[in-house]
């Protein structure tokens, strides 16, 4: 129980404002100018989170506070909210589980973490500010919650520290300065300390402000219908961008013919739409076949390896000079956490037809 409840602190969170000046670009978020402006309970002080072994959790509140809200980083607990709800309306869970476990979105945000295929518990999904506070329901086209797909162990220790300083049990860092248990409409500020931790995992906390728009790993709902499914659809499941300014991530598809050292590759949006094919004759060990058509070109890096003779760069700079939020790569033989697709989740459906070899592969990439 104790468990839970630290997780249920910190897993769910709210957003406020109107559309404001965020570092260089203007960003709607959502349309309470104060959400804390009903201070009806009692002033309980600061709340420091250690972020040695929260770093993920510590970023993706930094993150909030100092690119989309700078009110967040206070908070008023709401004792009747139901966290569950408030998740869904976050954007981290869906009616078909979390975000984090469900393409496209799970190649792109949550994959690097941890891709250990088939482990739904190794990574999973973090909101700013937290689902016990109070906050409006979500409206379309509003960030409401900024999201992150973090490791578990690090959301874990980020709320058993909440859960201790609230209940006035923590070894570090101030007390709360409210006597007996939280009650409804309690609030408190929070900061944080990065003592032992490495600057590179903390960026929005370490130089506020100066790292909004080059994350590739936070990311918000901007449509809200409580479903994700394989194939992705956007017009019936949830929607997501990355950053503030962002299209929605999408699903692409990708379909190339390997024989011998001939490739050829065709691209097809999220729709299913055709958008463009190329060849290339005497492919030769990490010869690029380049595919346009998408919002952005790809890349098709042949390895000369029977096991995993292919690598894709969706966007990449060290190719094209694209945008590196939406970039993508990975190889012909990748897993990852989901299996929608592949019952091993591969990224890749590889049929092999004598000395030819077919990958069908799906991808995220940006809205057209």
């Amino acid at each position: 129980m104790k468990r839970t409840l630290a997780l249920a602190l910190l897993q769910a969170c709210c957003v406020t404002a109107t559309l404001t000046d965020v570092g260089s670009g203007r960003v709607r978020i959502h349309p309470r100018s104060l959400p804390f402006n009903k201070r009806d309970g009692r002033d309980c002080g600061k709340f420091e989170m250690f972020c040695e072994k929260a770093a993920g959790a510590c970023n993706n509140a930094c993150y909030h506070i100092n690119c989309i809200d700078k009110n967040t980083e206070t908070m008023v607990f709401d004792a009747g909210n139901t966290n569950d709800k408030n998740r869904l309306q976050s954007g981290c869970r869906t009616d078909d589980g979390s975000v984090c476990n469900k393409l496209p979105f799970s190649q792109k945000l949550r994959d690097p973490v941890n891709s250990t295929p088939g482990d739904l518990t190794a990574a999973n999904c973090d909101e700013w500010p937290m689902a016990t506070t109070k906050q409006d329901d979500f409206l379309d086209g509003n960030i409401r919650n900024s999201l992150r797909c973090i490791v578990g162990s690090e959301n874990f220790s980020a709320g058993s520290q909440l859960n201790n300083w609230m209940k006035g049990t923590n070894a570090n860092g101030p007390k709360k300065t409210c006597d007996g248990d939280i009650k409804d409409g309690d609030h408190w500020t929070i900061s944080f300390n990065l003592d032992n931790v490495d600057k590179s995992n903390v960026n929005h906390c370490d130089r506020p402000g100066q790292t909004c728009d080059s994350d590739p790993f936070q990311f918000h709902m901007t449509k809200k219908t409580q479903h994700l499914d394989h194939p992705y659809k956007p017009d019936e499941h949830n929607r997501y961008s990355i950053g503030k300014n962002q299209p929605d991530l999408y699903q692409c598809r990708v379909v190339a013919h390997l024989h011998g050292t001939v490739l050829e590759a065709t691209v097809y949006n999220n729709a299913g739409d055709n958008k463009g094919s190329a060849g290339k004759e005497g492919m030769k060990k990490n010869d690029v076949l380049e595919v346009k058509g998408l919002p952005l070109p790809l890349a098709i890096i042949y390895n000369e390896d029977d096991a995993n003779p292919l690598s894709f760069n969706y966007g990449a700079k060290e190719f094209f000079e694209t945008d590196l939020l939406q970039f993508f790569f990975w190889t012909s033989d990748q897993k990852g956490v989901s299996k929608q697709f592949q019952d091993d989740g591969s990224y890749c459906e590889r049929k092999d037809k004598g000395t030819e070899h077919v990958f069908g592969c799906y991808f995220p990439c940006p809205a057209e």
